[in-house]
């Protein structure tokens, strides 16, 4: 006999199907979240990012400078390397140092007293005279038109006709350097400041044979109460010197040498007393006594003349040397032609430092009273002059970026000064104009991004 259904006996499998259903809901809603949330995860990695390269940029290269031109004005001036003094007495320069012609000299008195210890002791007497002179050439003795005899002595110079010679220099490689960041960008465009610098050289030189004026400045010391020697063969005035010097002239004068023909004057100074002949090498003893005549020339009788007709050929080389620093500030603007190509404009001013000098060699020959003489301007170099001068800019590059920090650039720019340089002298008639017209420069190197 079957036994009756019972409620406990059918709740367990009634509650396990229970169950079951209840949990298909929630296992297809689980599912269904993962799987959103992988398609939404997976379509984030192809959204596409805008690449903003760094605000800084950097580029160093070379560029192709713009011409440098100087004028050089007040050529064949040479003035004279000897000093004649004034005319004054009281000069006291002249009483410390004497008078040196180009074709002798007067030198304050050089008289000596021996002392019984065998030292000396300088005189200083009081007639205003001097023991201690010089000349060159017999010719130097010539007449006044009172009928007294003297001794002339000149001094020549150059003065200049005017003459001016230009030089100029093409264009020559420099460094160069830039750094730049940008402030502010959009889709396609950027701007920013940039701030940039170069250097270059100057070098500018001429050579060419100029003409030149004459100026003869001459001083008369009168030879009243001098007896004055002459050669015991030809009869002709011998002339002496005080110094052991070579001359430029045909005569080679020396001191006496045996110790012990050494004249002496009535103070016991050793007197220069010997002449050389520069052909035979003889030693001709010139004069016994060593006269003594005035410290300074005739009072109102110098005379400063130049030649009324140019007559002298100027040999000449001038030169200016220096370099110029170059730098510029203004705003930029960039248009991205492509993702590593751009085209870059930029404006602003220039600031430039120039430093310079002047260097002169000029010479001329003088047909002088014995032989012809040398004068020159033998390398004289005016001290480097510095000036600053503000300017403009304007320029265009193309910017090929290799990577997207690295590449090249190829530019030009116009730059302009507003004044040039000028280097003279004071007591020169030389000048040198400098202009640096840079005008087009061509710019290219490498830059980068940081």
């Amino acid at each position: 006999m079957a036994k009756p259904a019972s409620l406990l006996r059918y709740s367990v499998p009634l509650a396990s199907l229970a169950l079951l259903c209840a949990s298909q809901p929630a296992f297809a809603q689980a599912k269904a979240t993962e799987s959103d949330t992988k398609k939404e995860s997976e379509e984030a990695v192809f959204i596409p990012i805008e690449y903003r390269p760094p605000p800084y940029q950097v580029s160093v290269g070379v560029r192709l400078a713009g011409k440098a031109k100087v004028k050089f004005s007040g050529l064949g001036a040479i003035p004279s390397n000897t000093y004649p003094g004034n005319t004054v007495a009281a000069d006291d320069s002249t009483k410390t140092y004497g008078r040196v012609y180009d074709d002798g000299a007067v030198y304050p008195d050089y008289t000596r007293s021996i002392n019984a210890d065998g030292t000396y002791t300088r005189l200083t007497p009081e007639d205003t005279k001097t023991n201690y002179w010089g000349f060159t050439s017999a010719n130097q003795v010539v007449e006044l038109t009172d009928g007294r005899k003297a001794l002339e002595f000149h001094t020549y110079s150059v003065d200049s006709t005017g003459a001016t010679e230009d030089a100029s220099r093409n264009a020559s490689m420099a460094w160069d350097i830039e750094i730049s960041r940008e402030l502010g960008a959009n889709r396609r465009m950027s701007w920013g400041l940039l701030l940039g610098a170069s250097i270059s050289d100057i070098t500018c030189k001429s050579d060419a044979t100029v003409k030149g004026r004459l100026r003869t400045l001459t001083d008369y010391y009168s030879l009243e109460g001098v007896t004055l020697p002459t050669s015991a063969t030809t009869g002709a005035i011998v002339p002496t010197s005080y110094t052991g010097r070579t001359e430029y002239y045909p005569y080679t004068y020396k001191l006496a040498d045996d110790g012990v023909n050494y004249a002496q004057d009535a103070n016991g100074a050793y007197i220069p007393v010997y002449q050389y002949d520069p052909v035979t090498g003889e030693k001709l003893k010139a004069w016994p006594d060593v006269p003594r005549i005035s410290t300074d020339p005739i009072a109102d009788a110098r005379t400063d003349v130049p030649e009324a007709t140019p007559s002298l050929d100027v040999l000449g080389h001038w030169e200016v040397r220096g370099a110029y620093l170059t730098a510029r500030f203004g705003p930029y603007f960039t248009f991205q032609l492509a993702r590593r190509l751009a085209l870059r404009a930029s404006a602003g001013i220039t600031f430039t430092v120039i430093g310079a000098s002047l260097r002169i060699n000029e010479r001329v020959y003088v047909p002088a009273k014995a032989a012809y003489m040398e004068l020159n301007n033998e390398d004289y170099n005016i001290d480097p002059r510095v000036s600053g001068i503000l300017g403009y800019f304007a320029s265009c590059e193309l910017d090929a970026f290799l990577t997207d920090r690295t590449g090249v650039f190829f530019g030009a720019s116009h730059e302009g000064f507003q004044r040039d340089l000028s280097l003279q002298y004071a007591a020169y008639q030389q000048r040198a104009d400098v202009e640096l017209s840079s005008g087009t420069v061509l710019r290219t190197g490498i830059t980068t991004r940081f």
